[in-house]
């Protein structure tokens, strides 16, 4: 009976031994916890976790990896909730992205709702972040309907784009890009120009609704490329410190957009980058863009309604204004496993 009673009362002891010490590591868990919580470290953790939230709000869509297995998320903005789909990484399932009540489909695979802003002056797009770069690359969207009137502020806010797109990398400096800010007269010209293509393919009738519609796009501006004075222009300078006369054959530069080694082809990537800097621009600025490349810009017609010298090569219109509408992010194709190649 004793050594019962000893047996006994050595486990009580050990049991309360147990729950004092858990009740001790507990409490200074919660400390930790809560000291933990308030520190600078967590505060940037929470920030990095909200802004990568409001990315995934944005794109609809993302994939992470487990397993060896990719997961495709797809979020429901309605129900305000993530829902995972798991598929093996050469089978994965697509996601679509609920952003109204309703859900709408596109054959071309884009997401065809929008946010539509207030009336006003200027805009300012909604979810963008303006403090992030990154952010204000992925927000871009091509605006197809805009307000029929500029914002007061316009011609500045264009300038401004305008300058910015100056700045974009080109090849020996040659600078080859020129913007020519079309009137009312010109713009009506050249639109009754490409709606008389259009009806000479596809009748009268597409041909007026294609005026129409051209008409109701508030601002106009073509890029072209001078690539072939760029290349006599470098030939030259290669050329005056040997005192002869230059050109580009003797100074060994291509000639021609089908040589890749020609300028004229270097000089029109560089006015493509330099449209993207001027359409990121208007896009902080809270104006929107539309770059275009339809048949009418290669028109011998057209060059004479907008004045262009014969060495100049369109690159675009770009029809900028205020949206009427914003689109949401369109679906990717492709993820970023799909567009990078990793090599040894």
């Amino acid at each position: 009976f004793f050594l019962k009673y000893c047996a006994m009362m050595a486990n009580a002891t050990y049991k309360g031994f147990l729950v004092s010490l858990l009740l001790v590591t507990s409490s200074k868990t919660s400390a930790f916890i809560a000291n933990l919580r308030n520190s600078p470290i967590s505060t940037e953790c929470t920030s990095a976790s909200s802004d990568y939230m409001s990315r995934v709000q944005r794109q609809g869509t993302f994939n992470h990896f487990s397993n060896g297995r990719r997961n495709t998320i797809k979020l429901t903005k309605r129900d305000t909730f993530l829902e995972a789909s798991s598929s093996s990484a050469d089978e994965v399932e697509s996601s679509t992205v609920t952003v109204e009540d309703t859900e709408s489909s596109s054959t071309d695979n884009e997401d065809t709702s929008s946010i539509t802003p207030k009336s006003g002056d200027s805009i300012t797009p909604t979810n963008v972040n303006a403090n992030d770069f990154d952010d204000i690359l992925q927000t871009r969207r091509t605006i197809n309907s805009f307000q029929p009137t500029l914002p007061d502020n316009w011609e500045q806010t264009l300038q401004t784009a305008i300058e910015s797109a100056t700045f974009a990398p080109n090849h020996k400096r040659t600078e080859p890009w020129r913007f020519h800010l079309l009137g009312p007269e010109t713009i009506r010209r050249v639109c009754e120009l490409n709606a008389s293509i259009v009806a000479a393919k596809k009748g009268e009738k597409a041909g007026e609704k294609k005026l129409e519609r051209w008409l109701q796009m508030p601002g106009w501006l073509v890029v072209t490329s001078n690539g072939k004075i760029s290349c006599e222009k470098v030939a030259g300078d290669q050329d005056e410190e040997e005192g002869k006369e230059g050109d580009c054959e003797s100074a060994g530069v291509g000639v021609g957009m089908n040589d890749p080694s020609s300028l004229e082809r270097e000089d029109y990537a560089a006015c493509c980058c330099a449209i993207q800097n001027f359409c990121l621009s208007l896009h902080y600025a809270g104006m929107g863009t539309k770059w275009t490349t339809g048949p009418v810009n290669f028109d011998e017609r057209f060059s004479e309604i907008v004045g262009l010298d014969d060495d100049e090569y369109v690159v675009g219109t770009i029809w900028f204004g205020t949206p009427e509408t914003i689109p949401n992010a369109p679906v990717k194709k492709k993820s970023l496993d799909d567009v990078l190649i990793r090599h040894d």
